[in-house]
């Protein structure tokens, strides 16, 4: 039998080295299989690759193979952003952050009240003054650096740009924390297209990204949303409306009482037209995008366009706008619901176009009423042309007249 001496000799027993491998290849495991077992009081959303993890009141992370990566120390974590994440420390209120690792990149203080998650090598923190409601913002970066000045108030980005305040005055900074405008303004607004609204001693104009007022600072209000964020801005000045372009050309005087997009009734949405309606001493009428004017001022109801391009006026305190006069976007009107007294009324000039009246034995009329039974709509056929004119089926008879009230439907 072969003979081994033992270690105190100074020879290695190859048994006792295969032993200790194997022993230690299963308190490997066993220490991985019960980090990826433990049951947490919490986990969080991953971030970056890493879980925020939550046991016995105190935080550490994970990683995507739910292993222990930093240890469970922390009073309160934040998410990863940008390769860092927020920790306040396990005996004190101090706030600093870590990279993955759990190495502390920026040292602990007390200093700030609150910090943010970094954006383009920027985080937002809050200096507390516990007594007064003057409380400051700025911004540090990735080494803890305050590369801005404390102001008073700081808002979210918008297209690279933030809104500051201080002393009762406002500006912009940009991602570097650059301001690019001076805090001078009364009033601001965030960046929408490359523009910001501002307010200064009760004018308002815009500026753009550079700090330039590009439409100067002469307007009462410039309601800078909603259908108004494209080419065209909606101004008023001495209770006055209009419209001009982003080189405040004037594209519809500002002389009316209120200018707005029409609206068109898509599939049953209310959607923008491409017509402004323009509004002035209780009387509307439409513009295009020029500056054309295609409908006179002189409607007292203008309702929104159907899907083929015809909406229902009223010109008269007792017309009922949803049932008898309709106009299209080239202002051409058109009558329903009249019989042949009420075209000898004055309102009735020679230029409208009549869908009806028409007599039922009377074929030599330019227009021919039938019946659809299948679909139950009535429509007229311009025998001319051979175009069909749908309407609402609300049909009915007045001696040998047949009279067909409300809208037009659609339009083949």
């Amino acid at each position: 039998m072969k003979q081994y001496r033992n270690l105190k000799n100074g020879v290695k027993n190859p048994v006792s080295r295969g032993l200790l491998i194997l022993i230690s290849f299963l308190f490997i495991v066993f220490v991985c299989e019960a980090q990826t077992s433990v049951k947490y009081d919490s986990i969080a959303p991953y971030s970056e690759g890493l879980a925020a993890v939550k046991l016995n009141g105190r935080w550490g992370y994970i990683d995507e193979n739910k292993k222990l990566v930093i240890p469970i120390r922390y009073r309160k974590v934040k998410p990863f952003s940008e390769g860092l994440a927020e920790v306040m420390d396990s005996s004190s209120v101090a706030q600093g952050y870590i990279d993955k690792t759990g190495k502390l990149i920026i040292p602990f203080s007390k200093k700030y009240g609150g910090m943010g998650d970094f954006h383009n090598g920027l985080a937002k923190f809050v200096i507390i003054n516990l007594y007064s409601d003057n409380d400051k913002f700025g911004f540090i970066d990735k080494t803890g650096k305050e590369i801005t000045p404390l102001y008073d108030d700081i808002g979210t980005f918008s297209e690279g740009f933030a809104i500051v305040k201080l002393n009762g005055k406002y500006g912009y900074i940009d991602e570097t924390g650059k301001e690019v405008t001076p805090l001078k303004y009364d009033n601001v607004e965030i960046f929408h297209d490359g523009l910001a609204f501002v307010r200064l001693n009760g004018k308002c104009g815009l500026i753009d990204k550079t700090g330039k007022e590009v439409i100067p600072l002469i307007y009462s209000y410039i309601p800078f949303y909603g259908d108004f964020l494209g080419n065209f801005l909606k101004v008023y000045k001495n209770e006055k409306c209009g419209i001009i372009d982003r080189n405040n050309k004037e594209i519809i005087p500002i002389i009316y009482d209120e200018v707005n997009y029409a609206q068109k009734f898509n599939k049953g949405e209310v959607v923008k037209y491409d017509l402004l309606e323009v509004e002035k001493n209780g009387k509307y009428g439409l513009f295009d995008e020029t500056g054309k004017i295609l409908v006179p001022i002189k409607y007292l109801h203008i309702a929104g366009f159907n899907d083929k391009g015809y909406a229902p006026v009223s010109k008269f305190e007792n017309e009922d706008y949803h049932d008898e006069r309709w106009i299209d976007r080239n202002g051409n009107e058109y009558i329903l619901g009249i019989d042949e007294d009420d075209l000898k009324r004055n309102e009735y000039k020679a230029d409208i176009k009549i869908l009806k009246p028409y007599r039922m034995e009377d074929n030599t009329k330019i227009y021919n009423l039938k019946h659809e039974n299948n679909e139950d709509l009535w429509y007229i056929i311009d025998v001319i042309t051979g175009r069909k004119i749908y309407l609402w089926y609300n049909f009915y008879k007045t001696d040998s007249y047949s009279i067909i009230a409300t809208m037009i439907q659609s339009l083949e």
